[in-house]
């Protein structure tokens, strides 16, 4: 290779690509919409909604009538979200909160001295300890072969 070498571009080639990717804009949309395909992946996060529980029940209730052609939904009157769901504020789900307090690693611990007299309880510690205490007990290996060559 010798010296430098020139980058051609075929400009045809270009072109038809061009013309090409417009069609698809037009027929598509632009789906990137101006970010970067990192940054979109983490976008669709922040645009996730949370639903109170009584108005996701009510929107799954609704979703099955309109399912099942349901003739209540065609009623002038009819009704859909209940309506303390309507005036909810989130004032109430606040102080609800604030009410439940926050065990901590000293709490636990003092409750379990007072209650539990210091000693931490699970089953599976129990079992292991009744597996020692048996194996403890029975006789070991070479003890039973001792035995069953006496016989």
């Amino acid at each position: 290779m010798s010296g430098k070498q020139e980058l051609k571009i075929n400009t045809k080639f270009a072109q038809k690509y061009d013309k090409y990717r417009q069609k698809i804009k037009d027929r598509f949309g632009d789906r990137n919409d101006g970010r970067d395909s990192d940054s979109s992946g983490s976008s669709s996060d922040d645009s996730e909604v949370e639903l109170d529980p009584t108005v996701e029940r009510d929107f799954y209730r609704i979703l099955s009538l309109l399912k099942k052609k349901d003739p209540k939904i065609y009623e002038k009157d009819a009704k859909f979200y209940s309506e303390d769901t309507s005036h909810s504020d989130e004032k109430p789900s606040t102080s609800k909160k604030a009410a439940v307090k926050p065990m901590f690693l000293k709490d636990y611990e003092r409750a379990v001295i007072l209650e539990k007299e210091g000693k931490y309880e699970d089953d599976s510690d129990e079992e292991e300890a009744a597996k020692r205490r048996q194996r403890a007990a029975s006789p070991s290996y070479i003890q039973e072969q001792r035995e069953l060559k006496a016989r």
